[in-house]
């Protein structure tokens, strides 16, 4: 298979196998529409599932550091499983240490084979290869031979899709055959776990008709709490990705297969960042965003280190379209505002540069955390400021409607001439641009006080509005530093922004770098 769908799905799977057959059926929804919002109802309790496995790994610490048997270490690395592969790789890892230490080959070997799965996931093919190498399934239980070829299946399907070189991946697809045919004599002839592995193995030697019909025949009798059900709906969704006749379905095992990773606080979740994608092509921004959050997130406290690299950038993308998208509509608006829109794309793009150099300044790790809560305090000031421009064009309209109605346009004109109109519009984009430099520095009065003399620090003489000196220490904050561009957005003359600049140059504790320490302020260590 050529994508990361199957290759997610099956890497749960292989995982549950063994309890395969399960003779309980459960309805699902019905279309896209209910498939969605039980999607939606799920992301929301899903913190609640991760707080619960939390609780459980907690527990089972505790009992491990009151006496440290391979037992129990055994049962955290278990519960992380699906959740962090680091943490799960560390306790396997302790795990044959104290089992080798006690003598016990047998759990020796089983936590090898789960170590082994762990680094699959991790994109170490080669060290996962290697590590199940030195075990031979002769030697292993039922179970545990079972297991040791499910996840062998696993790394061969992962390494498959990691390759794009063709002799390479037709030795990889041969390998994986076989290990899958292992797996199918392991298992009853009528289970589900029996007749998923047949719709892979069909998949993967390209009849994909064929294994669309095997799932189908049982897909409907899979109760929704089976754990099969998600992984039967991702393989569902792998057979009409590329049928735009069948877009609808497609979006619709998407969004099961992503319900069902939501309720048991499963972090692989590659099956809602394809849906995230497919929806924002559709326009629906809001779920967009709302999946790709979601998913980002998952997939970094996943640890799936390659797979977030691959997939994060859909939500640069869906914030670099919305801010093009709004770019395109302000193009349309009258003359009087275009001022107030020249401000607003300035505005936007100055913020995604400080937070594009905020976050060079950081470590991988406290990177991807800062950028799901930038992007969200980013994109709020964004529609604030755009339902500002909204309001002030309707307003606008609406005056210039009555107006030109009651033939007053001498009354026009002179509220044109006079400026009354821009003045107004000015002060909103005042009111919001004191409001976004607050949101996103709550500390920017103390910070910039910080920088002058004791005596000469500035007071607002009105709580929550900035003074035009602290509007022009916001602008150059944020990287413009144009007197020439910052007296057009504020309404003042050359001379103004000049004279304010001096003044608080003056004041300042350190004068000689006292712009480049305001360039500085906020920023992250």
């Amino acid at each position: 298979m050529k994508n990361s769908t199957t290759s997610a799905r099956i890497v749960v799977l292989l995982a549950v196998i063994i309890c395969s057959i399960l003779s309980s059926s459960a309805a699902g929804p019905r279309s896209l529409r209910e498939a969605l919002d039980t999607l939606d109802r799920a992301i929301i309790t899903r913190r609640d599932a991760h707080t619960r496995r939390h609780h459980l790994i907690d527990s089972l610490k505790q009992r491990y550091n009151e006496h440290r048997h391979p037992l129990r270490s055994r049962a955290v690395a278990d519960a992380y499983r699906q959740l962090n592969i680091d943490s799960a790789i560390i306790y396997y890892q302790t795990t044959i240490e104290l089992a080798d230490a006690a003598g016990d080959t047998t759990a020796v070997k089983e936590a090898l084979i789960e170590y082994a799965g762990q680094l699959g996931k991790s994109g170490n093919f080669s060290d996962a290869l290697s590590t199940l190498d030195t075990i031979s399934p002769a030697t292993l239980t039922g179970p545990d031979r079972l297991r040791y070829y499910d996840l062998l299946s696993q790394i061969y399907i992962d390494r498959l899709n990691s390759t794009q070189f063709k002799g390479h991946r037709k030795q990889l697809t041969a390998k994986l055959l076989t290990s899958l045919d292992s797996l199918k004599t392991m298992l009853p002839p009528r289970s589900i776990g029996r007749r998923m592995t047949n719709a892979i193995c069909h998949n993967i030697s390209g009849d994909s008709v064929l294994a669309e019909g095997e799932i189908k025949e049982f897909f409907d009798s899979i109760p929704l709490n089976h754990p099969l059900y998600g992984i039967a709906s991702g393989l569902m969704a792998e057979f009409y990705r590329n049928r735009p006749d069948k877009a609808d379905e497609y979006l619709y095992y998407l969004a099961l297969a992503s319900a069902s990773d939501a309720r048991v606080a499963c972090n692989e979740a590659y099956t809602l960042e394809l849906l995230g994608s497919e929806m924002f092509k559709r326009g629906d921004f809001n779920r967009a965003y709302d999946y790709l959050t979601v998913a980002g997130e998952a997939i970094y406290e996943l640890g799936a280190r390659k797979r977030f690299t691959y997939d994060a950038p859909p939500l640069a993308i869906l914030l670099d379209s919305m801010r093009q998208r709004e770019r395109r509509q302000h193009t349309s608006f009258i003359v009087t505002l275009c001022l107030l829109g020249a401000v607003i794309v300035t505005f936007i793009s100055t913020m995604v540069r400080v937070a594009r150099r905020s976050r060079q300044q950081q470590d991988l790790c406290r990177k991807a955390y800062a950028t799901s809560a930038a992007k969200d305090k980013y994109i709020s000031q964004l529609l604030e400021l755009c339902s500002s421009l909204f309001d002030s064009m309707e307003e606008l309209n609406r005056l210039v409607g009555r107006k030109i109605m009651a033939n007053q346009t001498r009354d026009l004109y002179q509220d044109v001439e006079s400026g009354k109109i821009l003045r107004r519009q000015a002060e909103k984009f005042f009111s919001v641009f004191d409001e976004s430099v607050f949101n996103i520095y709550p500390d920017f009065v103390n910070d910039i006080n910080a920088l002058l003399q004791p005596d000469k620090r500035i007071i607002l003489t009105e709580p929550g509005v900035l003074t035009p000196e602290l509007r022009i220490a916001a602008f150059m904050r944020l990287g413009v530093n144009d007197s020439n561009r910052i007296a057009k957005f504020l309404g003042l003359s050359l001379n103004t922004v000049y004279t304010y600049r001096n003044r608080m140059k003056s004041r300042a504790l350190r004068r000689d770098t006292f712009e480049s320490d305001i360039l500085k302020m906020g920023d992250i260590s």
